[in-house]
Order: structure tokens, then C-alpha cells, then sequence
């Protein structure tokens, strides 16, 4: 996000006013107020555009066990039903998300159990027992896909 807001000097009357971005992932990010203008320079007669954001809208899903036949080892994930929406500066957004963003989304299978771990809706018992029985589900598959 460009958290730059636009000043007298770089708006004029053809602003016009649009919503909503989102990305998929444990949370989803929506945009509103935004603004964008587009001015004509009269020295090249080229168009300058921005867009500024104000606020950021953050929706963090549960995490619970999923059922993706692409996790060939630990339990997968999935995003639950349940979720709790905030919203922030974009400023503020960033001071708090930004350290966290990765660049692999890859988790193995102790990042992934310790996510459901945390998430308070399973013991790690019911984990290991889940994890038993996808993986008797896992070598299930096989043998019919053989």
C-alpha cells in the first residue's frame, strides 16, 4: 500500500472515490476510502495517477483441519467460518503486519500443527489423533489410485 495522502497541491475536482482489494491467505485485506486522481500536466500533456489508501479493514479467519488431498504428510489447513474484523491506518497497518509478511507461504507439518494448536480448538491430542487418521485416509488413497 502507498500510504501517501493526497495533498491540495496534488488533487484537484477529478477525484473519484472506489473500495475494496482483498487477498486470500488467513486474513483478507479491504480498502476504503480510496482515492485516486488524475491530473493533466500541461507541460508533456502526460497523465500522472495516484492512488492513496486511509484504511485498512483486516478479517483474521479460524484456522481448523482441512481436507486438501495435496497435503501428502500432517494435517492440512483450512480457513474456518468464524472471523474478526479490525480496522487500521494504513500506517498502523503496516507497523504491525508488515514484520510478519513471508516470502515462502510453505509450512511444514510442526508449523502447521502448532497453527492449530494455537488456534484453542483442538487439544494437541485431537491433533495427533486427526493426523493418525488422515494419514490412514492418505494410504487409503493410494491403494485405490494403484
Amino acid at each position: 500500500f502507498q500510504s501517501d495522502d493526497c495533498s491540495t497541491n496534488d488533487c484537484d475536482n477529478d477525484t473519484i472515490a472506489s473500495s475494496s482489494s482483498s487477498s486470500e491467505e488467513e486474513e483478507e485485506v479491504e480498502s476504503f476510502d480510496t482515492t485516486a486522481s488524475i491530473r493533466n500536466n500541461n507541460n508533456n500533456n502526460k497523465i500522472n495517477k495516484q492512488v492513496g489508501f486511509s484504511i485498512c479493514e483486516v478479517r483474521e479467519y479460524s484456522v481448523v483441519v482441512g481436507d486438501s488431498p495435496f497435503c501428502k504428510t500432517g494435517l492440512p489447513l483450512a480457513l474456518g467460518s468464524s472471523f474478526t474484523n479490525s480496522t487500521y491506518s494504513v500506517d498502523e497497518y503496516e507497523e504491525l503486519y508488515a514484520p510478519h509478511r513471508v516470502d515462502n507461504f510453505y509450512l511444514d507439518d510442526d508449523e502447521r500443527l502448532e497453527r492449530l494448536r494455537l488456534s484453542g480448538q483442538y487439544t494437541l491430542e485431537e491433533l495427533y489423533e486427526l493426523e493418525e487418521a488422515h494419514e490412514i485416509m492418505r494410504e487409503h488413497d493410494e491403494q485405490e489410485a494403484s
